[in-house]
């Protein structure tokens, strides 16, 4: 889980700065996503929102767990920098 402070402008996109200095925006659609956290209903990102997160830069380790889940969960497609073979966490545990 990761928790990023967001600004709310009235255009009701969220805008989080990154370490950079640069925003980021979240579009307003994206924010509209529910999810449980132990048990207690939480507002999150989409799923589509979440998968918008992971693209945009080459994907790292973790990532590609993220966007199978997604993926498989919500029937969403998996970006083209995630369909070659690569190393999951779950693998280097095993």
């Amino acid at each position: 889980m990761d928790v990023h402070r967001i600004v709310l402008p009235e255009s009701g996109d969220g805008i989080y700065l990154l370490e950079n200095g640069e925003e980021w925006r979240y579009p307003a659609t994206g924010l509209a996503g529910e999810g449980l956290l132990l048990g207690r209903r939480v507002r999150c990102l989409t799923p589509a929102a979440q998968m918008l997160c992971h693209t945009g830069y080459p994907p790292q380790l973790g990532s590609y767990d993220d966007i199978w889940a997604l993926s498989q969960r919500f029937g969403l497609p998996v970006p083209g920098e995630y369909r070659g073979p690569h190393e999951s966490y779950r693998q280097r545990e095993a």
